[in-house]
């Protein structure tokens, strides 16, 4: 599988909805956006981790490299959800 364009990928995480409000009836789960985010850069050879924080809350761990090895890995580490 070849990535988007930046372009589509733009419009499809603008797309996605993920609201992440203290209001619950405006709160929307923000999984979406991390699957999204997670299959793209697993096809750039990230190790990709999803971490549930809440229901339907969730962080992306992405790191490249080895961390085996002393070479310092590249970590994308995202959080599109509000702190509680």
């Amino acid at each position: 599988m070849s990535l988007p364009s930046l372009q589509d990928q733009f419009a499809a995480l603008i797309a996605s909805p993920s609201v992440s409000c203290t209001q619950p009836h405006w709160d929307q789960s923000n999984r979406a956006v991390i699957d999204l985010l997670a299959n793209w850069l697993g096809e750039l050879g990230f190790a990709c981790e999803i971490q549930e924080v809440a229901p339907g809350k969730a962080n992306l761990l992405a790191i490249h490299g080895r961390a085996q090895t002393t070479e310092k890995p590249y970590v994308a580490s995202c959080r599109t959800s509000s702190p509680r």
